[in-house]
């Protein structure tokens, strides 16, 4: 299978739901080997068929559910990616993004960047907006009309989402593979890339979110 990740053995944590999901498809059609994980079985269960039904072979793909906050599910998951793969090229961690976690994983960021980038190994990250992940729905309990509405009225709101719309998955995957290539990305090394639809550059922000929350109410 061809595409510019071909050969390469790529990990994608989170890789269940949303950001994650949408960033092991488009991993697997590009033409690595991709292992994904988390720890809903139902959801893996689903990304699986999704796999096979884009033709992608068996062969190109291992499900590994693990709780990667513990050091037995790290460890589990790259030993089973290595026994499988023989080696890891690309490591991409998913996490919900908070504000206070935000500027942790910035610095984070910037620190292992400058550790690694000596042995060759890259280091960057992707700052996401407000993406229409299903996250609402799955966890929080809203309906799928509820969860609409709320990002129907984020993206009206230009006070919050100056582009005018919520991002999608895809998104946020796309950024992702741009530094994960190194064709186009082989001079970036400790970044914070923001995909946000200019969110972070307009004032009064969080006037505009909590508008938005009680409007859909």
């Amino acid at each position: 299978m061809s595409g510019r990740f071909h050969g390469k053995v790529t990990i994608i944590t989170g890789s269940s739901n949303g950001i994650g999901k949408e960033t092991a498809l488009l991993f697997a059609k590009e033409g690595a080997k991709v292992t994904v994980t988390g720890r809903n079985l139902e959801r893996l269960d689903a990304l699986k068929q999704k796999l096979l039904d884009l033709n992608i072979p068996e062969s190109n793909f291992l499900v590994v559910p693990a709780d990667i906050t513990t050091s037995s599910g790290q460890d589990e998951l790259i030993g089973k990616t290595l026994e499988k793969f023989g080696r890891l090229d690309i490591l991409w961690t998913v996490l919900a993004y908070y504000p206070m976690a935000k500027a942790a994983i910035d610095q984070y960021t910037r620190t292992a960047a400058i550790d690694l980038i000596g042995e060759g190994i890259r280091v960057n990250a992707v700052n996401p907006g407000f993406i229409k992940t299903g996250f609402h729905e799955s966890e929080l309990g809203w309906t799928p009309e509820e969860a609409k509405k709320f990002y129907q009225n984020m993206g009206a709101n230009r006070s919050a989402i100056p582009c005018g719309f919520a991002g999608r998955p895809e998104h946020i995957a796309e950024a992702i593979a741009f530094l994960a290539d190194h064709k186009t990305s082989e001079f970036i090394v400790g970044q914070n890339i923001v995909v946000d639809g200019g969110t972070t550059m307009v004032l009064g922000v969080h006037a505009g979110v909590n508008d938005s929350l009680v409007r859909t109410e």
